[in-house]
């Protein structure tokens, strides 16, 4: 992943004008992260203050294709409800460039 970062709110200082992808869990209170054994998936476990819990695994996939490791350029992002029922907000906000402009449109077939 060498190029343009689409959710570059990190490398920005928290600026409120960058990309961003979280997800925000109503009434939080705790969170707890961690790899899951020796892989590159990374949990992160949200709790609310009424015992609801969402887990999110984060992840760049990888597998064997015509022999050989293939690498596809995608982050993926699972959200699952763990306990009771929480409720969430998913916000996605991409930008281009290194943020100097909002991206480009195009039409699908």
């Amino acid at each position: 992943f060498g190029g343009d970062p689409v959710f570059n709110c990190l490398v920005n200082n928290n600026s409120d004008k960058t990309g961003f992808y979280d997800v925000v869990l109503e009434d939080f209170h705790q969170s707890e992260q961690l790899y899951e054994g020796a892989s590159t998936v990374l949990i992160t476990k949200l709790g609310t203050s009424k015992d609801d819990v969402v887990e999110i695994r984060d992840f760049a996939p990888r597998f064997i294709h015509y022999d050989r490791i293939f690498r596809p350029f995608q982050l993926i992002r699972l959200v699952r409800r763990l306990k009771g029922d929480p409720r969430i907000s998913i916000r996605i906000r991409p930008t281009f460039q290194y943020n100097s402009t909002d991206g480009y449109q195009t039409r699908g077939s």
